[in-house]
């Protein structure tokens, strides 16, 4: 019960550190905090989850969201982000467009998903 209380924390702090290093990463690239950080997160786990439902297992379900959510940070950038940065637009504009897209994205995910707790099946 200890160790895995144990290994729960650890992945826990493994979680919190990707997601400041997802701030610190774009922060320090394009000098804007991206407030969708958590929505687009989710968006990868619903579409593994997809994937997971449509049996297409584990391995090819965790590929097809790290392709997906990145189809979606392209996207962001391009259709949101990169006009907002030709035109020298003040951080605070750049901040409240990606707060935006993040109730956007998650109302999406609402709508096509629900909202109820999912669980992925164990891979052992």
């Amino acid at each position: 019960m200890l160790l895995e209380q144990i290994l729960n924390g650890i992945m826990l702090g493994m979680v919190y550190a990707l997601i400041a290093v997802g701030y610190s990463l774009v922060f320090g690239i394009l000098r804007l905090l991206n407030m969708a950080h958590g929505s687009i997160y989710a968006f990868g786990a619903h579409m593994a989850l997809l994937a997971v439902a449509m049996q297409w297992g584990l391995p090819a379900a965790f590929v097809f969201a790290i392709i997906m959510t990145g189809i979606l940070g392209i996207v962001i950038d391009g259709v949101i982000l990169a006009p907002l940065r030709a035109k020298n637009a003040p951080n605070i504009t750049c901040l409240i467009s990606v707060i935006g897209v993040s109730y956007i994205i998650q109302n999406m995910l609402m709508i096509c998903f629900d909202s109820t707790k999912k669980d992925i099946p164990e891979a052992f």
